[in-house]
């Protein structure tokens, strides 16, 4: 799938964009291969992404700085940001999820891990009771770059904290909390 410049340019425009204590309080770590982040914070195949593989109904700490502190300037750009990865659903699911963002706007975190030059490699995050959103340039496994490229990027939207395959629907609809291995 062919991604949008703008998934590349948004998260670092945004960024720039926020008041400079905000700008530099989501910032966890300044490089992505920083040698102080922690081995347990690395994942193999998926790096810095939480929610990515074998990571189903993982509940994922916040990280950074909470939307609650934003100025309201920054609040609605962190919600076109969050908007920029949620385009490519149809207008209703896009909307809901949008509206669903903005509910839980105090409830709301981003972080970041890298520098913010513009060829510098960088991972971020937002992450609500309602959405996570994680993207990173990864370096090669299969592929011939050895460092982060932004030709070989990731992201991920889905929504957090256990309802992966949508199992608290099912959980509601007959009262039974299902595990990923009921039917198999």
């Amino acid at each position: 799938m062919r991604v949008p410049g703008r998934i590349h340019s948004a998260p670092r425009t945004g960024r720039c964009r926020l008041p400079d204590s905000i700008r530099e309080a989501v910032v966890l770590y300044p490089d992505k291969r920083d040698t102080a982040i922690p081995a347990s914070r690395e994942v193999f195949g998926d790096e810095l992404h939480l929610g990515g593989m074998f990571q189903d109904n993982h509940v994922i700490p916040y990280e950074g700085v909470c939307a609650a502190n934003f100025p309201p300037c920054s609040r609605d750009l962190l919600c076109r940001l969050a908007g920029t990865f949620l385009e490519h659903l149809p207008p209703g699911p896009d909307h809901a999820r949008l509206n669903d963002i903005r509910a839980h706007l105090d409830e709301t975190w981003w972080c970041w891990i890298g520098g913010s030059g513009p060829d510098s490699p960088f991972y971020f995050r937002i992450q609500s009771p309602g959405v996570l959103i994680e993207y990173e340039p990864h370096a090669g496994i299969m592929l011939t770059n050895e460092h982060p490229a932004k030709f070989h990027t990731h992201t991920i939207t889905r929504t957090p904290n256990g309802n992966d395959y949508g199992v608290a629907l099912v959980a509601q609809e007959n009262g039974k909390q299902l595990t990923l291995t009921d039917g198999a």
